[in-house]
């Protein structure tokens, strides 16, 4: 079996090329037979880059204008074809995180299994939202193998960071189930 059999749309992808997504259909599809435009930054591609916010994560990704109005370490903004999605375009694990006047989300991308950009209106799945698109923030699901990670940032400004992800799998009741 290939790793693409193995694949699925909220899953881990080895490398940075994902085939899989369920931010176009709401179903586990291939990319390739999604109808509308979607790309996929891999959790891979998140660490190779070096990526501490979402905004860097989508750096290069195409149709994605982040930080357009300079750096703001309150919250992420980007344009996605030129509209603003900070207000209606920001999804966690395909629901809306409901953002207000002085109130956004800030998603942290070293919990994210992928970011999902959908580009396009998005109304006949998602309800009422802008026209350019959308960001879907996957978050990390549990393994079947052993993970254990634990690591430390040190920066200016007297800024000090740590992050741990343990994961595998686990007796319930008899039952082996997978926790993260």
């Amino acid at each position: 079996m290939s790793s693409t059999t193995l694949q699925s749309a909220t899953g881990p992808v080895q490398g940075f090329v994902a085939t899989r997504s369920a931010t176009g259909t709401k179903t586990n599809t291939p990319l390739i037979e999604t109808p509308q435009s979607v790309s996929v930054v891999t959790q891979d591609q998140i660490r190779d880059t070096g990526a501490r916010t979402v905004g860097e994560a989508l750096a290069y990704t195409a149709g994605v204008q982040t930080q357009p109005y300079g750096f703001n370490p309150r919250y992420d903004q980007f344009l996605i074809r030129g509209f603003a999605a900070n207000q209606y375009g920001n999804y966690r694990d395909g629901l809306r995180q409901g953002n207000g006047s002085f109130a956004y989300f800030r998603n942290e991308p070293y919990c994210a299994e992928r970011i999902e950009v959908l580009r396009g209106p998005r109304s006949v799945l998602y309800g009422a939202n802008e026209a350019g698109g959308m960001v879907n923030y996957v978050s990390k699901m549990p393994l079947d193998k052993r993970l254990n990670e634990v690591s430390l940032d040190i920066g200016n400004f007297d800024r000090y960071q740590g992050r741990f992800d343990f994961s595998g799998p686990t007796r319930c009741g008899g039952i082996i189930c997978a926790t993260r």
